[in-house]
């Protein structure tokens, strides 16, 4: 699945007809920032079936206020959200748009902490950026959305999207987004490592895909299945651990859970590596 992200309004049949179902758009005030969404174009493409990732930014280098700056522009891009009806659970993405240096992406971080110390916690603010500052912010549990620029090859599979390439949609250029299957799945928190008896034997889980499916989206779509039954797996060990074995006579051990993460692991991988 691909989204694409642009800086002016294209109607949604368009969108929609160019065969997309997913954009990033900014939020912001229309009247002072041509680039912002309105109304209309809210009511526009979600009357088109269209799904809106939502971004914020100002200059290209606003995020290197730090925390003060993170908790300012957070509700100001709470308040915009708010307005056109998103709802106050739906992540925003804020975008530092240049090459960050290490020490500029620990105040990028800062930022990112005030932000969610403002707007509901990790889990509603993410960052835009090369592959050195999506990492960071994944590693610390917020949101990551890759660009290809000042990535230098590398890629983290964790993020919700990574972009590259541009096209031109309704005669407005756009860039060209891949979407994580696991985070339109609506699971936002990217951050949780497959337990580690469930990763030893991923490698061999995944290469069961290679021979018959597309590289290129097949293994991604079997590693949220993997992510995503190892998740639940997690869920039950550590209710078993909690509250013991069911009293029915039922009497699991930790290799029989293992073994049954493992089975639900490969049947959801393989459904979802198969569409």
């Amino acid at each position: 699945m691909q989204a694409i992200d642009y800086s002016a309004r294209i109607p949604g049949s368009t969108v929609r007809l160019a065969g997309y179902l997913h954009v990033f758009r900014y939020l912001g005030d229309p009247q002072q920032w041509p680039k912002a969404m309105t109304q209309d174009e809210v009511n526009d493409l979600r009357n088109h079936g269209i799904f809106i990732h939502l971004n914020y930014e100002q200059t290209a280098d606003f995020m290197l206020g730090g925390y003060s700056a993170g908790q300012s522009f957070a509700k100001e891009a709470r308040k915009w959200a708010t307005s056109l009806g998103f709802g106050t659970n739906e992540p925003i993405v804020y975008s530092a748009d240049f090459d960050a240096s290490d020490a500029q992406i620990a105040i990028l971080l800062e930022f990112l902490r005030g932000a969610a110390d403002a707007d509901g916690g990790k889990s509603n603010v993410g960052i835009y950026g090369g592959y050195k500052v999506v990492k960071a912010a994944i590693d610390q549990g917020y949101i990551g959305w890759q660009t290809y620029a000042w990535s230098y090859g590398q890629v983290d599979t964790r993020a919700i999207a990574y972009q590259h390439g541009a096209i031109y949609v309704g005669g407005v250029q756009c860039d060209v987004n891949d979407m994580n299957p696991y985070y339109l799945q609506g699971v936002h928190n990217m951050t949780n490592p497959i337990p580690a008896s469930i990763g030893q034997k991923w490698a061999e889980i995944a290469s069961q895909f290679t021979g018959s499916y597309d590289d290129s989206t097949a293994i991604i779509w079997a590693d949220a299945g993997a992510r995503y039954a190892a998740a639940r797996t997690d869920d039950i060990m550590n209710y078993l651990e909690t509250h013991g074995t069911p009293s029915a006579g039922l009497s699991l051990t930790a290799s029989d859970i293992d073994a049954i993460a493992t089975a639900v692991v490969k049947k959801m991988s393989r459904d979802l590596a198969a569409g």
